[in-house]
């Protein structure tokens, strides 16, 4: 994919977590590797980027927990989607 193309994927991707779930996200770039941070109601997490990968953790609250598989299942779609 290359960095810019995963670096552009990751900066729509913490527009999205903003607009979409009102998480706070913010954006470091690095010479190898991107780091997005992003917390919210129930979930907070980090997402590593470089250009031939993404590392999603994710670290559910106790009422989320309970969605865990559908949250997973509509990542993955979404990661699919994006090739």
């Amino acid at each position: 994919m290359g960095m810019a193309a995963a670096r552009q994927l990751a900066l729509e991707w913490a527009q999205e977590m903003e607009s979409d779930f009102r998480m706070r996200c913010t954006y470091q770039e690095g010479p190898q590797q991107d780091l997005v941070t992003f917390e919210g109601t129930g979930a907070k997490g980090t997402l590593e980027v470089n250009a031939t990968s993404f590392d999603l953790k994710v670290k559910l609250g106790f009422m989320l927990g309970n969605f865990k598989d559908k949250i997973e299942a509509v990542i993955r779609k979404k990661l699919d989607a994006c090739g």
